[in-house]
């Protein structure tokens, strides 16, 4: 299922689940966390990979 802008039947962490974050996650009892703290996790993850890409070409 796709998310639709405005589409609240689907919940937040199938959405994560659908772009495998859920699945195959370091941590065992990632849907029993929060809702905010796995988009706040998810996110940091991102930006943190971003930055490094980022990194390594100015590094160069």
């Amino acid at each position: 299922m796709a998310l639709i802008p405005g589409d609240r039947t689907q919940s937040v962490p199938e959405f994560l689940r659908e772009l495998g974050i859920g699945r195959w996650s370091p941590i065992p009892q990632w849907d029993s966390l929060p809702i905010a703290l796995q988009l706040a996790a998810t996110v940091a993850g991102i930006l943190g990979a971003i930055a490094t890409i980022i990194a390594l070409f100015l590094n160069k």
